[in-house]
């Protein structure tokens, strides 16, 4: 259990939604909260709001203005955050994000590089190697980065390929030789919501209006929340679901760990590790599909395979027990 009471933190995108609700629970805690947005005028809103909230001043709870995409503020994020709440950063959280509709260039500099320099900066600045205390990285990653399409357009799909790459990033903490934990004293582990009632998903159905093909889930065009969830079959997660998500997260502190939050279900630690599974596959069409000289080996060869083997485990089990008894 990582103990996040009274650290520093620095929560990006907080000027708004999933971010500013990270930013309440945090102070809750009694850390020392810095908000980053590029909004400037939503981040000073939140700033205030919050510290007549908690009755905190600028070294309680700041804001930084902050494109994570811009290699330099991530510097200056860093800087002026241990500045104003005095003392050295020990927990980001990298919320940060644009909704699918910005464009497969603008999801990866944002969605996957801006993380990724999050991440980096963090080591650089946290590491023990460079005189920092270590500390914890919590990615903010998406449902999106374990599934395929349901975006829409093929434009869209920069943000699948943002989503998945930040899966393989918090994932690389652990399996990194030697790990950033041994050498830095940092543990990293993401967060994946399903869709959340934000102003960032509402946001997304203007796309819809201009072009009503654009946004589609299963050939249904997407206007609306009601569209989405009845689409989809599935409500949409509150803001203080995935805010409790971040605090089970940072409880539980498993380097490398990918929390799936959806609807109506305890918190997933989905496998980090699909190695097996994936030897499994290798060996099977190995050693049986290349025995027939199968071309192209699929997925129902293997469930073909699987169940041949079920069924005659089976027969074998039943013959068995005849012979014993």
């Amino acid at each position: 259990m990582f103990e996040v009471a009274n650290r520093r933190v620095i929560v990006t995108g907080a000027a708004q939604g999933l971010g500013k609700e990270f930013v309440r629970r945090l102070l809750q805690e009694g850390c020392g909260v810095c908000i980053s947005d590029v909004d400037t005028t939503k981040g000073l809103e939140t700033k205030s709001e919050f510290q007549k909230q908690f009755g905190l001043d600028d070294n309680g709870v700041c804001f930084v203005k902050c494109d994570v995409s811009v290699k330099e503020d991530w510097q200056e994020l860093w800087d002026t955050a241990e500045k104003m709440l005095e003392g050295p950063i020990e927990v980001l959280v990298n919320n940060a994000g644009v909704h699918p509709g910005h464009g497969w260039e603008k999801n990866l500099d944002i969605n996957l590089y801006g993380v990724s320099r999050g991440c980096f900066m963090a080591i650089e600045r946290m590491g023990r190697s460079n005189g920092g205390r270590g500390g914890r990285i919590v990615n903010v990653a998406s449902v999106a980065g374990f599934t395929n399409g349901g975006l829409g357009v093929i434009e869209h799909m920069g943000y699948n390929m943002a989503k998945h790459g930040v899966v393989a990033l918090t994932k690389g903490f652990k399996f990194a030789e030697p790990t950033v934990y041994d050498t830095e004293g940092i543990k990293c582990y993401a967060i994946a919501p399903y869709y959340v009632d934000t102003n960032l998903v509402r946001s997304s159905f203007e796309l819809s209006k201009d072009d009503p093909g654009k946004w589609s889930v299963r050939g249904q065009t997407i206007a609306s929340m009601e569209d989405l969830q009845k689409s989809t079959k599935q409500r949409l997660l509150t803001v203080t679901e995935v805010g409790a998500g971040l605090m089970k997260s940072l409880q539980y502190d498993q380097d490398g760990a990918c929390y799936i939050i959806f609807p109506d279900c305890p918190l997933i630690d989905y496998p980090i590790n699909q190695t097996l599974e994936f030897i499994s596959v290798v060996l099977i069409a190995k050693r049986i599909a290349g025995h027939f000289r199968v071309e192209l080996f699929t997925y129902k060869h293997l469930l073909a395979i699987l169940l041949i083997t079920f069924v005659l485990a089976y027969h074998l089990f039943l013959y068995l027990l005849s012979w014993i008894f």
